[in-house]
């Protein structure tokens, strides 16, 4: 709970200014009483309270009311300062200074609010948050947990407006509005209808949402089932497949060792064949040469050999003559080549007169074909029309 524990005043309404004027204020629990004749500074003390804790000062005091008069100092300015030291809801404690000053001018007052400083205590450390950084007013109302209106209607209210509850019923209901925060609380009550309607909506398509998500869900549960299922039957077959494979392996060794085997038996079946073929080569050719021989020589070595130094001599000179012969043919090979040539050409002539015979062949039967029509066309009576006609019977046709 919050709570007051001392305030010090300096330079406000009938407060001196100096230091030696300032007073300190101890309130005592759970209650303080303030008794004092007129003018004491009664009023001026919960003015303080109220300035302190809200910021406010009091009604008609503007323009520098509130501070120490400068004239009756014989000062030209005058600096007031209220210093609050309280307890917040949480039970730390907290200071609060707020200091302002006045001018002296040659007709009236200037008033100036200076920065205030609030100080508090945050994990053993002290921190000071001045008007400059925050707004004090909020932070001191969240401190003390209590509102505004409540500070300023309530608790600090000025004897002058202590009869408020007795105003009109416009002003009254506007200050319990602010007490109670009214407005605040309408305009809740409109948020939370208004967030009310949204969730109602989001219900309805949430229901809806949830039909479609319910099917999805128990499709889903579905599929799981069955992947359960499958992933059993596939860790079993994996097994399985372990198992086999630890079979395999030394089969598979034996069959690489028996490829080795049949790869080598291979390429021996290969050498055997190709061997096989040579010898029935060899054979073939030994038969062939075999067939060959005339007479069998039954004669030595010495014998064979100059038989084959005889045969040599025959041989080359069998091959001279047929150089002779070669050269010999040579020039008969040239006569015949021209005899080709001449032919060739003879040929070649002897097929343009057989067309040239064939072309006038052709225009020979067309004339007569020409002189039949003409004479049938004309009616003229020729002895010789109905056979091949010749080039005479043709030239006396023309002439008719």
């Amino acid at each position: 709970m919050s709570m007051i524990d001392k305030m010090s005043i300096m330079g406000i309404r009938a407060f001196g200014p100096d230091d030696r004027d300032q007073q300190v204020i101890r309130f005592q629990h759970p209650l303080t009483l303030l008794v004092g004749p007129n003018g004491a500074g009664k009023t001026t003390i919960i003015e303080c309270l109220k300035y302190a804790t809200t910021g406010d000062q009091p009604q008609n005091t503007k323009g520098g009311a509130f501070v120490h008069d400068p004239k009756f100092a014989n000062e030209t300015e005058i600096k007031a300062k209220v210093r609050l030291q309280c307890r917040n809801v949480q039970g730390h404690l907290i200071q609060v200074e707020r200091s302002m000053m006045a001018i002296q001018k040659a007709s009236s007052i200037q008033f100036k609010t200076l920065d205030g400083v609030l100080s508090k205590k945050r994990n053993d450390e002290v921190v000071h948050l001045t008007s400059k950084c925050a707004e004090l007013n909020k932070q001191m109302v969240e401190e003390l947990g209590v509102s505004k209106a409540v500070l300023e209607h309530v608790i600090f209210c000025h004897q002058e407006e202590s009869n408020w509850p007795l105003s009109e019923g416009k002003s009254v209901k506007q200050k319990f509005d602010d007490i109670f925060a009214a407005t605040r609380y309408i305009k809740a009550l409109e948020e939370i209808r208004k967030v009310q309607k949204s969730q109602k909506a989001d219900l309805r398509d949430n229901k809806v949402e949830s039909t479609h998500l319910k099917v999805h869900c128990e499709g889903a549960a579905e599929k799981r089932r069955n992947l359960q299922t499958t992933e059993t039957k596939l860790q079993a077959s994996k097994v399985s497949v372990e198992k086999i494979t630890q079979q395999i392996k030394p089969l598979e060794t034996h069959i690489i060792e028996l490829r080795g085997k049949q790869s080598k038996i291979e390429v021996m079946s290969g050498q055997v064949e190709a061997t096989k073929s040579r010898l029935q080569q060899m054979l073939d050719d030994e038969k062939k040469l075999k067939s060959r021989i005339k007479n069998t020589f039954h004669g030595t070595d010495e014998q064979l050999a100059q038989l084959q130094n005889d045969q040599e001599k025959i041989v080359d000179r069998k091959r001279s003559q047929q150089l002779d012969c070669e050269r010999q043919l040579q020039p008969l090979e040239e006569q015949i080549n021209d005899f080709s040539k001449q032919k060739m050409k003879y040929s070649v002539e002897q097929g343009k007169l057989q067309q040239v015979v064939k072309n006038a062949e052709e225009q020979r039967k067309h004339r007569d074909e020409l002189i039949r029509g003409s004479s049938e066309e004309y009616n003229i009576s020729l002895p010789y029309i109905g056979s091949d006609l010749s080039s005479q019977e043709a030239t006396t046709f023309l002439h008719l």
